[in-house]
């Protein structure tokens, strides 16, 4: 739950006239969409495996955005949320049944 807040807060909030929603839009929905994939392990019980894969996708989508959005502006203070989030998905991935 907090990687999918995290994303949407920093994404949302408006610092130096600017909202990732409003300058990156497609970057930000796409962080939000990864970081929703990563409740889909309460949803889906059958296969831990396939959850696993599914997530360590989204974790790695979200890393990339990472890199390629946030890591330019690392000194502000949203990207310091969108370093705790993309760091809880690295950690989600790493604890959820069904690693490999």
């Amino acid at each position: 739950m907090l990687v999918v807040a995290l994303t949407v807060v920093a994404n949302a909030v408006e610092e130096n006239y600017e909202r990732g929603y409003d300058e990156y839009t497609t970057w930000a929905v796409f962080a939000t969409l990864m970081a929703l994939v990563h409740l889909f392990p309460l949803v889906w019980k059958r296969d831990p495996r396939r959850a696993w894969d599914v997530v360590a996708i989204a974790t790695g989508g979200l890393v990339f955005y990472w890199v390629a959005i946030v890591l330019p502006f690392v000194g502000s203070g949203t990207s310091f949320a969108q370093t705790l989030a993309v760091a809880l998905a690295c950690g989600h991935c790493w604890v959820l049944p069904g690693r490999r």
